[in-house]
C-alpha cells in the first residue's frame, strides 16, 4: 500500500491479492504493470481513472483484453523483456526435424498440454472433444493413428469447424449442446464454459472420465448426481512433465501430424485473440515476430 497520495507513487500489491482487494487498491491507478497476476472485467472496470496495462513476461492469459479494448486501454509487452535467456538443458525438448518452425508453434502448448489430457483418458475408444481449436485438431490426428474413434463438439451453428474435424477424420462432429450419437468413453473439454462440464459427464458411460484441459474455466453448473455416479471420474490438467513433451513429440512426428495454422504478425496480437474467440480459424492461431 502507499502512504502518499496515488498520483505520486507505484504501489506495490502482493501476488496472492484477491480480486476484491484488488479492485479495490487500483481504482484510482493510471497503468498497471503485471506478470501473473489476473487482470479480470471486474478490475478493469473499477480502475476508472486506467490508461494501460503492462505485462512483464510473455502471454497475457491473464488479462481480459477484450475488456480492455473495449475502454480503449492498451494491452502490451514490455519491449524486449526475456529476449535473450539461458536454460537448462535437462528441462528443454528437441523440435523433431520434420517440423518447420510454424507448424511446430501450435506443438509446444496446444500439442502438449493436448497430449497430457488425452493419456489421462486411458484406453478410451470412442473419445469426445469440446471446443475444435489448435489442440483438438492435432489430439484428433493422433487419437485417430491410436485407433480411437473422436466425437467433435463445435460451437453452435459452426458448420465449417464441423467440417474441419470429419476433414481429419472424425467420426461424427456437431454442436456442443447435442448428444452425441453413441456413449463417450471419455471426453477433454478445450472449451472454457463451464457448463459444458455437465453435458461431457452426461454423454460418457459408466467409468468414463472427464478431462478439463483449460487454464481457466468459468463457473460449473451444479448438476445430477446420477451424472457422476458409477465410477465417472472428472479431473483437470494444469502442467505437464518434459517426460510428457519427448514422448508427445516423438508420437507427433511418426503419426505425423500436420498441424495447420494461421498467422497473425507480433503487433496485431489483439486481432488475432479476436479471431480466436470469434471462431472463425481453423487450426491454430501463431503470432509471427519475424519474417
Amino acid at each position: 500500500s502507499c502512504s502518499q497520495p496515488r498520483t505520486a507513487c507505484a504501489c506495490t500489491l502482493p501476488g496472492s491479492i484477491t480480486e476484491d482487494e484488488l479492485a479495490r487498491e487500483v481504482s484510482d491507478a493510471d497503468l498497471l504493470l503485471m506478470c501473473y497476476t489476473p487482470i479480470t472485467n471486474r478490475v478493469i472496470t473499477e480502475a476508472r481513472q486506467l490508461k494501460g496495462i503492462v505485462k512483464y513476461g510473455v502471454g497475457i492469459d491473464a488479462i481480459d483484453v477484450f475488456s480492455a479494448m473495449r475502454r480503449g486501454i492498451p494491452v502490451v509487452n514490455i519491449p524486449d523483456y526475456a529476449e535473450t535467456t539461458v536454460a537448462n538443458a535437462r528441462a528443454c525438448l528437441a523440435l523433431p526435424d520434420a517440423f518447420p518452425d510454424l507448424q511446430a508453434a501450435p506443438l509446444l502448448c496446444a500439442g502438449t498440454i493436448g497430449f497430457r489430457a488425452l493419456r489421462m483418458t486411458g484406453d478410451a475408444t470412442r473419445l469426445g472433444l469440446y471446443g475444435f481449436g489448435g489442440a483438438a485438431h492435432i489430439l484428433t490426428q493422433i487419437a485417430i493413428a491410436e485407433g480411437r474413434r473422436v466425437f467433435a463438439f463445435t460451437r453452435r451453428g459452426d458448420t465449417a469447424t464441423q467440417a474441419f474435424a470429419r476433414e481429419l477424420g472424425a467420426s461424427w462432429a456437431g454442436s456442443s449442446t447435442e448428444a452425441p450419437p453413441e456413449p463417450l468413453d471419455a471426453a477433454i473439454l478445450f472449451a472454457a464454459a463451464g457448463e459444458l462440464v455437465p453435458r461431457a459427464l452426461e454423454a460418457v458411460e459408466a467409468g468414463g472420465t472427464v478431462v478439463c484441459a483449460e487454464i481457466h474455466m468459468s463457473d460449473i453448473p451444479s448438476f445430477p448426481y446420477e451424472w457422476l455416479w458409477k465410477e465417472r471420474v472428472l479431473r483437470s490438467v494444469a502442467n505437464l512433465t518434459w517426460l510428457d513433451g519427448r514422448e508427445f513429440l516423438a508420437v507427433a512426428a511418426g503419426v505425423p501430424v500436420r498441424t495447420r495454422v494461421t498467422t497473425f504478425p507480433l503487433d496485431q496480437a489483439n486481432e488475432a485473440l479476436a479471431a480466436l474467440r470469434g471462431g472463425g480459424v481453423n487450426g491454430a492461431i501463431v503470432l509471427q515476430v519475424a519474417t
